[in-house]
């Protein structure tokens, strides 16, 4: 009679390995995110209401085995930080949104979406946001007519694909806004190169270290015509958030702008990158170092979006 095979001891033997790596993998988590704890504390800024040295030592000794969990514990530093998922954040953010024309009020309104930076797909996804963009901008301007720029429910991504977006109404060279880090106010800025394949505009963020030097903060145009006499409303709300809070204070900065709706979300601070964390490391200022904005929203120039109004200031 044939004698059976054991298969008990390759089963326990199977079950503890994967016991032994499971272990391993989550040590292996709590020791990264022990890190991200003291990188918040020592180089983030944290939310008004925290208390800095109460949040470190409530998690400098915590165990924290997952993502999501350091996910909580980052946010509850400063609501704009996050770890980096597998899945998206936010349903809504999504990567390919495009730029639209739509006609609000009988005149031409550029919608701005969020918009995300993915380098796997290369640099052509950054340059056709900010080629439609333009197109908008200039074809309305064509007509002599003010342009409407809706930002309700933009919640953020890429502040250099926007800002590159609607340059023709900043002048290059000047700031635009400041990222104050360590006390310290950077510019935003926008300049520019001619060559005889067009005019290379780039997006200057002058906190160089915490600045990520790479493909997408600039883009190559046939014509930089600026529009600085364009009358322009700026439609806001309460999911107008990040990035999109970046072009509406760059956007301020110009006479001819007025801003229509409600108090932005209020994720007013300046991103930088550390492994799979995303936090800030600083605090946004508008152009004129007037107001310094910690996660404030922004406040519209005119509360509500009235048709009246806009006309009214449009036509003014």
């Amino acid at each position: 009679m044939k004698k059976k095979k054991n298969f008990i001891p390759i089963l326990i033997g199977i079950a503890i390995l994967m016991v032994v790596l499971t272990v391993s993998a989550m040590i292996k988590v709590n020791l990264t995110n022990k890190e991200y704890v003291n990188k918040l504390y020592k180089t983030a800024v944290f939310d008004k209401h925290v208390n800095k040295e109460r949040w470190y030592q409530q998690y400098k000794n915590t165990v924290i085995l997952t993502n999501a969990k350091m996910n909580k514990v980052a946010k509850q530093a400063n609501k704009h930080a996050f770890i980096q998922q597998n899945k998206p954040l936010l349903k809504s953010h999504v990567l390919n949104s495009k730029p639209k024309q739509k006609e609000l009020y009988g005149y031409d309104a550029l919608i701005l979406p969020n918009f995300s930076n993915d380098k796997s797909q290369g640099k052509a996804r950054f340059n056709k946001y900010i080629y439609k963009s333009r197109k908008i901008i200039y074809r309305a301007a064509s007509k002599k007519s003010g342009l409407i720029i809706d930002l309700r429910n933009n919640l953020g991504g890429s502040s250099e694909a926007m800002i590159l977006a609607i340059s023709p109404f900043e002048q290059n060279n000047k700031a635009l806004l400041y990222e104050q880090i360590n006390g310290i106010n950077h510019s935003i800025e926008l300049s520019a190169k001619k060559s005889n394949k067009g005019t290379t505009l780039f997006y200057k963020a002058n906190a160089n270290n915490l600045t990520v030097k790479d493909d997408f903060h600039s883009v190559t145009v046939l014509k930089d015509k600026k529009l600085m006499k364009t009358k322009i409303a700026v439609l806001i709300n309460n999911n107008t958030a990040s990035a999109a809070e970046y072009v509406l204070l760059a956007l301020k900065g110009n006479k001819n702008v007025k801003v229509f709706g409600a108090p932005t979300a209020g994720y007013t601070s300046s991103n930088t990158n550390y492994k799979k964390m995303t936090y800030p490391a600083g605090w946004l200022v508008d152009a004129n170092k007037q107001k310094i904005y910690r996660n404030d929203p922004i406040q519209p120039d005119v509360n509500g979006v009235n048709k009246k109004n806009i006309k009214k200031w449009l036509n003014n």
